[in-house]
């Protein structure tokens, strides 16, 4: 599992948790990472043996080929047209080329 950044375990030490702006910045900066990880893997390949979120409730899920991305469980964060429309288009879009690129490698 990752480590808990610093921010995180303060939080915790002091009996508090995260307060929802540091909880929407923590949720969108796993977002964003998971997106470029796949957009990384549509340009390079994907690694054998990694797992590939291919639909919104599995990038909620998903913790990452390291087990540390946050994972999520509002709906809204991932949607088109609600939080984060920007990441949502490119996660769709990084989604499309993984899939033509492994048609390819299938019928080669």
């Amino acid at each position: 599992m990752g480590k808990i950044d610093p921010e995180r375990q303060a939080a915790r030490e002091h009996g508090g948790c995260l307060s929802p702006e540091q909880r929407a910045a923590r949720v969108r900066a796993a977002f964003e990472a998971k997106v470029v990880l796949l957009e990384t893997w549509a340009r390079d390949g994907v690694p054998q043996a990694s797992s590939v979120p291919e639909n919104q409730a599995e990038l909620r899920r998903c913790t990452g080929p390291a087990a540390n991305f946050e994972t999520w469980a509002d709906p809204k964060i991932e949607s088109r047209i609600v939080k984060h429309p920007e990441l949502a288009k490119r996660f769709h879009t990084a989604i499309i080329r993984i899939k033509a690129q492994r048609a390819r490698s299938r019928s080669n």
